[in-house]
């Protein structure tokens, strides 16, 4: 009924419309166009044009008869195994059909298959954990159990779909099968899909079309599948981050503020490294075992004794940050042997975590030091962690005893901020609770140690006037 109501409406060339004026621009230059799933082949009729060649796959033998030539040429066939060659199309669409798959990883190893290497594919699915699942319209599907989501859409005669088909979901398969992301929109819509979001993904293969992203390093132990997220607030330090990840042969994700047309580098408007971290877990695949966070601004020495700590009873590892000049050069010489035996705040520039620890800490909640919430969430919840100063970031900081002032505001804001959201160990609520009533003795420290005193003091003060900021 209510897929009738919507075709009398014209709500499927409405949709359709939407998508082709979101990813029209990334169609154009395509010589030979593959339409996957094309149902009533509203999107192959609208990619025609003279020169270019069109096929059009549907298992429905009715909907191609329907859908006619009209320069589209028609195959019958099953999206799980495409009768085609490898490599012969320069854009391939998979729309709204992914969800409908029994096995969707063998869908997305034939569209990798058909696709020439460096050209793209275009993947929309939509939010099936949306309040109102866009196919039935029923409330709180997806949280239902799958016996009572088997009954309604039966009850509805409604076409298989797959609810374990979610956007992280189809991400890992993405990347697991050796695609790259390089854009990601979410489009909302007046129409029937009733404020849905669906999410079409431009994504073109490695040039090693066989290789996934996913690196082995070898430790003492056993070899570690590794994945890199770099949040970066805009362009700056990106290409030489990349040129650094690269050189080491890790995978990667930059989550950067600015956008820059490089296939490990997406988008996402700047809003703090908490929501990039956020943003960026959800392209890790799926079979990694161990996330770094690294900052953009640093460059990695020794990283493999910090991944041995991983080998022990330790699930996080932070590392020693090393700065040439600058206040904060004397203020590292005090805190890191504190570190060595309580961990009082991380270093964020570059943190190792076993999966379990990096998934269980998640969601970061907006909050400056979101590297000490994740360090104290993390011992909140009984994992073990290291402080490793073997190896260590190299970076810029302060120049100056002002620019301190401010760092030290902001740092030191972060951690009141993530103990609002995590409990660690007592001893460590104790030594912020105490650490205004200390803070004086910093000035013993000269010009430095009294900015630290008053960048102490104004993070106090915002802490209580609950003047917090979420940006760094």
């Amino acid at each position: 009924m209510i897929e009738r109501l919507l075709k009398k409406t014209r709500a499927y060339e409405e949709r359709a419309d939407h998508y082709i004026s979101a990813f029209g621009q990334y169609v154009d230059s395509a010589e030979t166009i593959l339409d996957v799933g094309c149902g009533s082949g509203v999107f192959s009729r609208a990619l025609v044009r003279d020169g270019r060649i069109v096929i059009a796959i549907d298992i429905d033998k009715k909907l191609l008869r329907k859908l006619g030539g009209g320069g589209v040429e028609r195959i019958c066939a099953d999206a799980h195994l495409l009768p085609l060659r490898s490599q012969i199309f320069d854009r391939v669409l998979s729309l709204s059909l992914i969800e409908h798959l029994q096995r969707p990883e063998d869908h997305i190893r034939e569209l990798h298959r058909v696709l020439r290497k460096g050209e793209r594919l275009i993947l929309q699915l939509p939010n099936l954990q949306y309040f109102f699942e866009p196919h039935t319209k029923w409330p709180l599907l997806w949280f239902m159990p799958k016996t009572i989501q088997r009954i309604i859409f039966e009850k509805l005669k409604y076409a298989y779909v797959n609810m374990n088909v979610t956007v992280k979901y189809a991400l890992n398969l993405l990347i697991t099968e050796g695609f790259i992301l390089e854009l990601q929109w979410k489009l909302p819509f007046e129409d029937y899909e009733n404020h849905t979001f669906p999410t079409l993904l431009p994504i073109h293969p490695q040039e090693n079309s066989h290789m996934t992203p996913v690196s082995y390093m070898k430790t003492e132990g056993c070899p570690t599948k590794l994945f890199f997220i770099v949040p970066a607030r805009d362009r700056r330090g990106v290409k030489e981050k990349i040129m650094e990840l690269e050189n080491m042969q890790v995978p990667f994700l930059i989550v950067c503020g600015e956008k820059i047309n490089h296939p490990n580098v997406v988008y996402r408007e700047a809003r703090g490294k908490w929501d990039a971290i956020n943003f960026g877990s959800q392209f890790i695949p799926e079979d990694v075992e161990v996330v770094v966070l690294n900052d953009v601004d640093t460059r990695i020495h020794n990283f493999e004794h910090a991944l041995s700590h991983l080998n022990g009873e330790a699930s996080i590892v932070y590392c020693k940050v090393n700065v040439p000049k600058g206040p904060q050069v004397k203020f590292y010489k005090i805190a890191d042997p504190i570190r060595k035996r309580f961990h009082i705040f991380a270093s964020g520039e570059l943190m190792l975590f076993k999966r379990d620890a990096f998934e269980r800490v998640l969601p970061i909640p907006p909050c400056i030091a979101e590297d000490s919430y994740m360090l104290f969430k993390a011992l909140e919840l009984g994992y073990h962690a290291h402080f490793c100063t073997k190896a260590y970031v190299t970076t810029e900081r302060t120049g100056s005893a002002e620019e301190e002032e401010a760092y030290k505001a902001r740092t030191t804001l972060g951690i009141y901020q993530a103990l609002k959201y995590a409990k660690p160990p007592p001893w460590i609520r104790i030594f912020y609770k105490l650490l205004p009533v200390a803070a004086p003795l910093l000035t013993l420290g000269g010009e430095d140690g009294r900015a630290w005193m008053r960048g102490i003091r104004e993070a106090v003060k915002s802490n209580v006037t609950k003047r917090h900021t979420i940006k760094f």
